[in-house]
């Protein structure tokens, strides 16, 4: 002890006063006090540091020592190491002004920002000097000669001597033969007793390669590190388990370990495969506050959304991302498609996949959620685990007849209660008292019960590995599109709602067809109106018509009156005119395209133009519109119709004038007039001759109609009428 101040050795914190001279706290609010610190490494790779903070008097107020750990540690990282250390005692002092004095050029050009670090440790280590030093209300930094340091300098050398162990000459002794012992698990009889592992609570002990098996079985199945021992529940330590580990089991174990500090409900992983960090969503909540659900990764920094688990997407939904870019979800998808292949349940709090392969219905998860796996409801709010089991076959799993009724089971234990068979063992207990035979229920024999059970378990029979059995050569099936009789069944296209099956080629080309047509994808089958789904038609198609169907899915989600182009031809964005009015409000027409940056007008669809009308901007710029021109010409010569709702060009070979539109608009394809505002859809069929055209004789009046009508009812009620009375 200095000057009542105590001399500390290792990371303990400490230096406070002594109670003999001083009432334990520092009146350290207002004075400047003087920091000497000392880091040094040795020719063995030792490291130690020293630590020295004297008063306005220069007297000792706080000193420490202690080792540095790490391989491969040089000395600038001793130096701030040290001096990190020796800030943080101060600033856990409550010292409010200090001043750092150092003796080694490269330190004190890093602390005073004269010199900016190459390597990533040694930038980390500025980086939290240059933090700690935040924490005083001022701070100054000396360079002075190594004499002036010699308290610090003489800590950190006392430290690396007492580090550095002499062995001394003594004469070998006879070594006692090793102890040996059996492991449980191997039965190897020949294991030395330092070699066996001994589980810390229940005093089990085994080999350590069996342990070590054990522990790699119990990280791959998800479970809880338990003892190896039949039906003991003590946990693994994972300190004690460490040295027998290797590098990769080490540590995904101390990913388990951060996986259960966090609650299931707060575990978000970032979406980037290469890295798939662990976060806790109220720590990036606390980090990032400028959005609701953008969030970025702790490690790699990359963005994310929190509501769908993907990469940041800034102008779409979360379900339009996923829709044009489902090869992010593909695993996810071939998860599910196993999953329902397999019969698995997910969890319904942690979201675990759980296989159930026999027994009842009522499972309880890792996380400890309990739910029955025939539904997926929570334990005990369905009736399906009263004594029913798993599996049934696949067909019959949703056939199965539902439980009977609470008061048909009540109906079914009284039954039982006051049948001959339970009465005469009832009666049983009270007549034979002189032989003490009593009639008891199971959990009062669980003796003989456990000795039975254990004699089953025994005659089990584990099975050898037997030769691989010959293929079965694969199905084949008919294509009712192209009637190629000899398709394998795996290379069959099926439909998911309506199970229609047909060869891949045959589909794709249907796709295709459709994609040009502009009409809705639906089931290749005659009248069948079940639509294509884009994620299972996505493997047969090629990248081109994946693109399309993209656009097109990019399309339909945006409405009619709220679609715009961008008007340069080399762009042709799709957007959405409400998205655009929300990020340029600085004109009422003028827009600017969200992929290209063109500003254009929302009014006439043209690049935008200042001191023009929409009118007088055509007029000047006729080349504008020659495709346009083009198109009109082409559609009056050829009889077309512009739907008055999106403006698509239609074209009529034959049949009723009354057409529908793709986007379900009706319209009279003769007059372009809405549907059921005109009389011509009333027996006109088309087409008629171009030059006959105008010269068709007009509809009847509407009495006539009328007229014609009812002429009809009466006719068919009469017919009806003689019929009958005949």
């Amino acid at each position: 002890m200095v000057n009542g101040f105590p001399t500390i050795d290792g990371p303990t914190p400490a230096g406070k006063p002594s109670s003999d001279k001083h009432s334990g706290k520092i009146d350290v609010g207002h004075h400047m006090y003087s920091l000497y610190f000392k880091g040094l490494v040795s020719e063995d790779s030792l490291a130690g540091f020293g630590v020295a903070i004297l008063g306005q008097e220069d007297e000792l107020v706080f000193q420490m020592k202690g080792p540095i750990h790490g391989s491969d540690i040089t000395v600038l990282e001793a130096e701030l190491s040290a001096l990190k250390r020796g800030l943080t005692e101060a600033a856990d002092l409550g010292i409010n002004h200090i001043t750092i004095y150092s003796d080694n050029h490269p330190t004190h050009d890093l602390i005073s920002g004269r010199l900016v670090p190459k390597e990533n440790n040694m930038a980390l280590l500025v980086n939290d000097v240059q933090r700690i030093r935040g924490r005083f209300s001022s701070s100054f930094t000396i360079f002075v000669s190594r004499c002036s340091i010699k308290h610090a300098y003489k800590l950190a050398r006392e430290t690396i001597v007492s580090e550095i162990s002499i062995p001394m000459d003594t004469p070998p002794r006879r070594a006692k033969p090793a102890r040996k012992m059996t492991c449980a698990i191997c039965l190897d009889d020949d294991v030395n007793a330092d070699q066996m592992f001994t589980v810390d609570n229940c005093g089990h002990r085994f080999c350590s390669e069996c342990v070590k098996r054990h522990i790699e079985v119990r990280l791959l199945e998800g479970s809880v590190m338990t003892c190896p021992q039949f039906r003991c529940k003590s946990e693994l330590n994972f300190n004690r388990c460490a040295d027998i580990l290797t590098p990769k089991l080490r540590e995904i174990w101390r990913q388990r370990i951060r996986e259960n500090s966090i609650p299931f409900e707060e575990r978000v992983y970032c979406p980037n495969p290469k890295c798939s960090a662990l976060m806790r969503v109220t720590e990036l909540s606390k980090l990032n506050k400028e959005s609701a659900v953008r969030r970025c990764c702790e490690k790699c920094g990359e963005p994310f959304c929190t509501n769908c688990k993907f990469p940041w997407h800034d102008n779409l939904s979360c379900d339009d991302f996923k829709i044009m870019h489902p090869n992010l979800r593909e695993s996810e998808l071939k998860l599910h498609a196993l999953a329902n292949q397999k019969l698995w349940r997910q969890c319904g709090k942690c979201q675990h996949m759980i296989e159930l392969s026999k027994g009842c219905v009522l499972v309880v998860c890792r996380c400890g959620h309990k739910f029955c796996y025939r539904c997926g409801a929570n334990a005990r709010s369905c009736t399906h685990g009263l004594g029913h089991v798993f599996p049934p076959q696949p067909q019959q799993l949703e056939s199965l007849p539902p439980p009977p009724p609470c008061w048909a089971q009540c109906l079914c234990w009284l039954f039982l209660l006051f049948s001959d068979d339970f009465a005469y063992k009832f009666r049983l207990c009270f007549a034979a008292t002189n032989t003490q035979t009593w009639y008891r229920f199971r959990f009062v024999i669980k003796h003989a019960y456990k000795l039975a059970r254990e004699t089953i378990v025994s005659e089990i029979s584990i099975p050898m590995d037997t030769p691989p059995r010959r293929a079965k050569p694969a199905r084949k099936m008919t294509c009712a599109i192209c009637l190629d009789d000899d398709v394998n069944a795996d290379q069959m296209f099926t439909v998911d709602n309506c199970g229609h099956r047909f060869c891949s080629e045959c589909v794709k080309r249907h796709i295709e067809v459709r994609l040009l047509e502009g009409s809705v994808m639906t089931c290749p089958q005659f009248r069948c109106k079940s639509e294509l789904n884009f994620n299972r038609c996505a493997d047969i198609l090629t990248p081109k018509l994946r693109e399309i169907w993209r656009q097109r899915i990019r399309e339909n989600s945006i409405p009619f009156e709220e679609r715009v182009y961008c008007p340069n031809p080399k762009c042709s964005a799709l957007m959405r005119v409400t998205e655009l009015s929300k990020l340029n409000k600085e004109s009422a027409v003028r827009r600017c395209c969200e992929k290209c940056g063109e500003p254009f007008c929302t009014n006439c669809k043209f690049p935008w133009h200042d001191n023009l009308s929409c009118d007088d901007f055509k007029i000047m710029h006729p080349n504008l519109r020659e495709s346009e021109l083009k198109l009109h010409a082409l559609a009056n010569q050829k009889l077309w119709r512009q739907c008055g709702k999106c403006q698509h060009m239609i074209e009529l070979s034959k049949g009723c004038v009354l057409v529908v539109c793709r986007c379900g608009h009706k319209f009279c394809y003769r007059c372009g007039a809405n549907a059921r505002s005109c009389t011509h859809g009333l027996g006109h069929v088309f087409p008629p001759q171009p030059q006959q055209l105008e010269s068709l004789p007009p509809p009847p009046p509407c009495w006539a109609q009328c007229l014609c009508w009812l002429f009809l009812l009466f006719s068919v009620y009469f017919i009806s009428v003689g019929i009958k009375s005949s």
